[in-house]
């Protein structure tokens, strides 16, 4: 991606518009390398290992399945990275399907995200976090519904204020995801029993097998590496795009395979191998096997799982209105989606209907 890219020159023609855009450049590159991270790891991560090991087969094949799983992400990063300093601006793949010519599949695109992806998934977050707390304690239904509204009208409310103030929450909400993972692989190591990895496995024998065995593993880890390319919708608020686009994409992407894999290596070596391929809670049923934690580990499972979908949902509301405000510039959305808050600076309208929207799933 360098200064003289084809794609860049693109972008450099098109300096105009890209100077002209009401919302201003204010996120760094940790603001962007927190949502990166933040927006991928997310739930998906505690039920993947398991799915992994079952397809799998081994141990060995589970833990190489998330490392190259990781780095076939790589050069998908690399092409985001490459468009979206082509052309800087808010909306991700609806700005780059418009720019490659087919405006109509771009309109498509975004609506087709907005009414199946964007709105649906903040309220699925909002009540996997209530889910996860009614483990600690009981909670009615009615009541989990305006947790979960809440929840999402508290992000509203946050990402609506100020670009920076949400940003530098999810600088420490991201911190936070990470350091209950940290512990685990901390723990895992100290308990690893390497026998786990000498058990019989569950995979065809020899060399063909493994092969299919290990591309079996190798998709199933797909759905836990998605997310990154979420700071491309907010690419037009991202302070020199050229470098931190880059920068923020690749960086998160190993980020989330050296989390992964430690996750994967330490989770293997905690217990059986025939009882993680067959888990659908494997975090929680390999802490199990450290006597530290014990019987204790699903309440911090459950902790855990709060904290990293809170992470999630926050990003969600951040950047997914980018995606209706580029489209109402454009005259292919409602035109209030454009509105900036002439104080705030932000896309008020698209983030407070969208939210709403998603409380109206709940």
């Amino acid at each position: 991606m360098t200064a003289n890219s084809p794609l860049q020159r693109i972008g450099q023609e098109k300096g105009i518009a890209m100077g002209s855009q009401e919302l201003q450049r204010k996120l760094g590159f940790w603001a962007v390398l927190a949502i990166a991270v933040g927006t991928t790891v997310g739930s998906g991560i505690f039920v993947s290992v398991g799915e992994v090991a079952k397809a799998a087969g081994t141990p060995w094949l589970t833990v190489l399945a998330f490392v190259i799983g990781g780095l076939i992400v790589i050069p998908q990063m690399c092409v985001y990275a490459e468009l979206s300093t082509a052309y800087p601006e808010n909306g991700a793949d609806y700005v780059y399907l418009k720019n490659a010519g087919s405006r109509p599949l771009a309109f498509l695109s975004g609506w087709a995200s907005f009414w199946a992806n964007d709105a649906p998934s903040l309220s699925i977050m909002a009540l996997a976090i209530v889910s996860n707390l009614g483990f600690l304690t009981p909670i009615d239904p009615l009541l989990g519904k305006f947790i979960a509204a809440g929840l999402i009208i508290a992000f509203m409310l946050l990402h609506l204020r100020s670009v920076e103030g949400g940003a530098a929450f999810q600088t420490l909400i991201t911190i936070a995801k990470i350091i209950p993972f940290t512990i685990v692989i901390g723990l895992g190591i100290f308990w690893f029993k390497a026998e786990n990895f000498a058990a019989p496995t569950t995979t065809a024998i020899g060399a063909t097998g493994s092969f299919m065995a290990l591309l079996a593993g190798i998709s199933a880890t797909s759905w836990s590496y998605t997310g990154m390319a979420s700071i491309c919708y907010m690419t037009g608020e991202i302070k020199n795009p050229g470098k931190t686009m880059p920068r923020a994409l690749i960086g998160s992407c190993l980020l989330v395979l050296v989390l992964y894999t430690l996750l994967a290596l330490v989770i293997s070596g905690l217990m059986p191998f025939d009882k993680l391929a067959n888990s659908e809670t494997p975090i929680s049923d390999a802490l199990t096997w450290i006597p530290a934690l014990g019987s204790t580990a699903g309440i911090f499972v459950a902790i855990t799982a709060m904290i990293v979908i809170l992470g999630s949902l926050s990003s969600c509301v951040m950047y997914q209105p980018r995606l209706e405000y580029a489209m109402a510039k454009d005259n292919l959305f409602f035109k209030c989606f454009g509105h900036v808050h002439p104080k705030y600076n932000t896309p008020d309208v698209s983030i407070i209907l969208q939210g709403a929207l998603g409380i109206f799933f709940i």
